[in-house]
């Protein structure tokens, strides 16, 4: 389950606990992979509407979203099948 206040998300685990995303791109990277639910997105589509909605370089922009989605993959907030194959949720309710 997760909770949008302004541009912060706050996730709550099945297990009870809590994972704070607390700025706007954070935001706009979790509601991509909401969005995408099982079907699944790449880590090149989160790059891309990230470089599209924050003026960033496509490169920059796809190096960071890689380590947000790693970070997300090892805190077991999403699935990660490869580089280019992320899921959310990994267990649980959205």
């Amino acid at each position: 389950m997760h909770r949008v206040v302004g541009d912060e998300v706050f996730i709550l685990m099945a297990d009870s606990r809590m994972h704070w995303l607390r700025n706007a791109t954070a935001r706009t990277l979790w509601e991509g992979l909401v969005a995408a639910g099982g079907e699944g997105t790449t880590a090149r589509a989160l790059a891309q509407g990230l470089s599209l909605a924050y003026a960033v370089e496509p490169a920059a922009a796809l190096a960071d979203v890689l380590d947000f989605l790693r970070e997300l993959a090892e805190r077991g907030l999403i699935e990660a099948r490869d580089d280019s194959d992320y899921r959310k949720p990994a267990k649980g309710p959205n």
